[in-house]
């Protein structure tokens, strides 16, 4: 498999976040540490995202419904 490209950047965090990592990460690298947290707030991110698209589109389905409306009976069934 094909490692993926790398860039390599500078970032400022505040010495006390920085001691804070150093002493959760346990003898794990730095950079490893970051990028797994940085990994994780991505992922927490695009879950919110889609969470907010599927409720959307549910609102939007709910109020100009695509069913056939002989069908409308059946899309409200058992949720009562």
């Amino acid at each position: 498999m094909q490692e993926e490209p790398e860039m390599l950047t500078t970032i400022s965090i505040p010495d006390r976040l920085y001691k804070e990592i150093q002493e959760l990460a346990e003898g794990q690298p730095f950079n490893d540490f970051v990028r797994e947290a940085i990994q994780a707030h991505v992922l927490h991110l695009r879950k919110g995202k889609l969470a907010q698209e599927v409720a959307e589109g549910y609102r939007a389905e709910m109020a100009t419904s695509s069913l056939d409306p002989e069908w409308k009976s059946f899309e409200v069934e058992g949720l009562a």
